[in-house]
């Protein structure tokens, strides 16, 4: 859902949303825009980590599965990275929180609280482990391995993946524009929080 979120933004930025602003600081919607991004493509590597790591069993990979836990992942860095070079901040780390926080929050409801079970998986075999969104974090069956597993993915994983997008954004070259230069693009690793206010995203060529 972020993901796609994230592609209709991308999509409005550069179609609908006038990008000559002359306002010296980032506007309220290419930070907007920074944010939805750093928040998909983080949780898009988590899950491809997660699901290969704790998940994948052996069986036969098919499109769905491939496209949801890898090629998705891909999609979305190319549109982030390569065609909008959107730079990764550390702060922005507290929006991928509350989506994620928020996901794990669902997960209990979805396993306590709700008959819904997973539709992909469930075989109406109460012995296994299908009725949950993903089997290695199961709420009915297991809570205290769930709730382990949850904490330490929280806690160590997640800080972990995000420091590798951070580490990938700082390799990027990015289109800045400089109010203070008489308008010569800045391009290069991850600029200093304190210019963050004299930047500008400046418009892809």
């Amino acid at each position: 859902i972020v993901s796609c979120l994230t592609a209709t933004i991308f999509t409005i930025s550069n179609v609908v949303v006038e990008t000559t602003d002359s306002s010296p600081r980032l506007s309220l919607w290419t930070r907007f825009v920074w944010a939805t991004f750093t928040t998909a493509i983080t949780i898009q590597l988590s899950v491809v980590v997660l699901y290969w790591f704790l998940q994948y069993d052996g069986r036969a990979v098919g499109y769905v599965n491939l496209f949801s836990h890898g090629l998705l992942f891909l999609a979305v860095l190319v549109d982030g990275f390569v065609i909008n070079r959107i730079p990764i901040r550390f702060k922005q780390i507290v929006w991928f929180y509350i989506v994620i926080l928020a996901y794990l929050f669902w997960t209990v409801i979805h396993a306590l609280a709700t008959d819904i079970g997973n539709p992909n998986e469930q075989d109406n075999d109460p012995e296994t482990d299908d009725d949950a969104i993903y089997g290695t974090l199961n709420w009915n069956e297991r809570p205290v391995d769930s709730a382990i597993l949850a904490i330490i993915v929280v806690v160590i994983g997640f800080p972990i993946l995000y420091f590798i997008i951070w580490c990938v954004s700082t390799l990027i070259p990015h289109r800045y524009l400089n109010e203070s230069t008489s308008g010569e693009a800045l391009s290069g690793g991850q600029q200093d929080e304190d210019k963050e206010a004299d930047l500008v995203l400046a418009v892809a060529d």
